[in-house]
C-alpha cells in the first residue's frame, strides 16, 4: 500500500470545519497509508511550514506523497486522486485569492511569470505552470528527496536562485524557483474547480459566478431605470 502524508500548517485554532471533513473521508475511502502532520505556530504561516518540512525530512522513505493543505483551503473529494493521476512531480489546485491592498480578486496561478495572473478559470485539463501558491498542493517523494539532496530549504532564498530575476521574496514563488532550478516541473489540475479559500467571505467560482449574476442583474435593472427617465 502506498503511502501519503497531509501537511497542514497551522496557528494552532485556525483549521477550517470542512478541510477536516476532507481529511476524514481521505483516511477512509482513499487506497493509501495516510499520516496527518500538524504544526503549530503563533508566529507565522511561514515558520508552520518550516516546522512541517522538519518533519517530512524525518520521514523521508517513508511515503510516497506529500499533500500541503492550507487552514483556510478545502479541495473538493476528487482532489487527490485527480491530482495523483497526473502523475506529475508537483500539481497545485486552482484557488480563488483577494488581495486585500490592490483589490484584486484572481486565481493562484502564474502561467509563464510572477506578473502574469489568471483571472479566469477553466474547467478541465492541465499545463506546467511558472509558479502558484502552495495552498493545495501535491508532491511526489522525489520532490522532497531532490530538495534534501541538494541541501535547499523549500522556502528560504538561496545561492542557487543567484541573481535569478523572476522570483521575489515570497516564500511560495522561491520553492517554485527552486524547484524549476532542480529540474522539476509544477502542474495546475484545472479539473479541481470546487475548491473553496474560505476568507471573510467563501471564495469558490461558484460564489464568485454568482456575484457575476447579481451585478449583470443589477446592471439590466439600472439600465431599465435610465430607459424609464429618458422616456
Amino acid at each position: 500500500m502506498k503511502k501519503l502524508v497531509i501537511g497542514i500548517p497551522s496557528r494552532g485554532d485556525d483549521i477550517n470545519t470542512g478541510l477536516m471533513q476532507f481529511i476524514l473521508k481521505t483516511i477512509t475511502t482513499s487506497p493509501y497509508h495516510v499520516t496527518i502532520a500538524t504544526s503549530k505556530s503563533n508566529v507565522s504561516a511561514v515558520e508552520s511550514v518550516n516546522f512541517l518540512w522538519e518533519m517530512i525530512k524525518k520521514k523521508l522513505g517513508n511515503f510516497d506523497y506529500y499533500m500541503q493543505i492550507d487552514t483556510d483551503v478545502v479541495p473538493p473529494d476528487n482532489a487527490l486522486a485527480s491530482m495523483i493521476a497526473l502523475d506529475k512531480d508537483i500539481v497545485v489546485a486552482p484557488i480563488w485569492h483577494y488581495d486585500e491592498v490592490t483589490r484584486d480578486i484572481h486565481i493562484n496561478i502564474h502561467p509563464s511569470n510572477l506578473r502574469e495572473r489568471c483571472y479566469t478559470i477553466k474547467t478541465a485539463g492541465s499545463n506546467k505552470i511558472y509558479a502558484s501558491s502552495l495552498g493545495c498542493i501535491l508532491m511526489k517523494h522525489k520532490v522532497i528527496e531532490t530538495f534534501v539532496k541538494a541541501n535547499e530549504h523549500p522556502i528560504m532564498w538561496s545561492a542557487l536562485l543567484g541573481e535569478y530575476k523572476g522570483v521575489d521574496g515570497h516564500n511560495d514563488n522561491i520553492f517554485f524557483a527552486k524547484a524549476a532550478k532542480l529540474g522539476l516541473e509544477a502542474w495546475v489540475d484545472w479539473s479541481l474547480t470546487g475548491v473553496k479559500h474560505y476568507k471573510r467571505i467563501e471564495l469558490s467560482t461558484e460564489v464568485l459566478n454568482h456575484f457575476v449574476e447579481v451585478l449583470h442583474k443589477m446592471r439590466e435593472m439600472e439600465d431599465k431605470l435610465e430607459d424609464r427617465t429618458v422616456g
